[in-house]
């Protein structure tokens, strides 16, 4: 009888350990989902904002074409090229450096945007330059550019 009991004991305690191993696994899984999610939300986030805080629609346009550029390319960046200095940058440029030009311009009055606006467009054809190189660097698979056009990204835009 203790024997038994002994064996039940231990099928507990391995379908446990099974389970608890699938229950880790699946966070992790979680995480990783998030984290490459993470940089498209943001996008979300800001291509609302703009649509709120600036009223200029031509400077509305310009934007969301970066956004919809960024939006194309970080997919197929983080999909196929996940451990890669590019792929790192171009989730920046999404999560950080079009906020670091964007924030501050739309806490601007509406008089103020007028005169900052052409700055602004020069940031934005700069950032927008860089996509288009980027996409043609994957779409041609010249991996071995990747890491230099990501170290001019990173000094560029710090």
């Amino acid at each position: 009888m203790l024997f038994y009991i002994l064996i039940v004991f231990i099928v507990i305690l391995l379908v446990l350990l099974y389970l608890y191993k699938i229950k880790s696994n699946k966070k992790l899984y979680d995480k990783q989902i998030k984290k490459e999610n993470k940089p498209i939300d943001e996008l979300l986030v800001l291509n609302i904002n703009i649509r709120k805080k600036i009223i200029d629609l031509n400077l509305i346009k310009e934007i969301e074409i970066i956004l919809d550029k960024l939006r194309y390319i970080l997919p197929i960046l983080n999909e196929k090229y996940q451990v890669n200095e590019l792929t790192w940058v171009t989730n920046k440029m999404a999560s950080s450096y079009l906020q670091k030009i964007l924030n501050p311009y739309m806490l601007f009055q509406l008089e103020e945007q007028k005169n900052k606006k052409n700055e602004l467009l020069e940031s934005l054809g700069c950032i927008e330059k860089e996509l288009d190189e980027i996409i043609e660097l994957v779409k041609q698979n010249e991996t071995s550019q990747f890491d230099i056009k990501a170290k001019f990204i990173k000094n560029r835009f710090k």
